[in-house]
C-alpha cells in the first residue's frame, strides 16, 4: 500500500534525519493522488449498481478513501519537519 510506504520513508526521515526518505514520501503525491483518483472512480462505478446496500458501503468507503489521504498528507508534513532540505545536506 502506498500510504503505508510513504508512513515508513516519514518514519526513516524522523529517525535517521534522512534528506533522501524526505524525498520519497513528497515524491510519492502525485502517485497517492493517481490511486486515489482511481479509487474515487471505482466507487462511483459501484454505487450505480443494482445492489443493496450500495450507498452505505459507498460512505464508508469514501471515508477510508479520505482518511488514507489525510494519513499521508499528514505524513508528507513530518518527513518535511523531520528532515528539511535546506538544513540538510545529503543522507544524514
Amino acid at each position: 500500500m502506498a500510504v503505508a510506504k510513504a508512513f515508513d520513508a516519514a518514519m526513516s526521515a524522523v529517525t535517521s534525519k534522512s534528506i533522501e526518505a524526505r524525498r520519497v514520501v513528497v515524491a510519492m503525491k502525485q502517485e497517492i493522488n493517481r490511486l486515489a483518483e482511481s479509487a474515487a472512480l471505482h466507487e462511483a462505478r459501484r454505487l450505480v449498481a443494482e445492489e443493496p446496500n450500495r450507498l452505505p458501503a459507498y460512505t464508508v468507503e469514501m471515508g477510508i478513501l479520505e482518511n488514507l489521504k489525510r494519513i499521508y498528507y499528514f505524513t508528507k508534513r513530518m518527513a518535511r519537519a523531520a528532515a528539511p532540505e535546506e538544513h540538510l545536506t545529503g543522507d544524514a
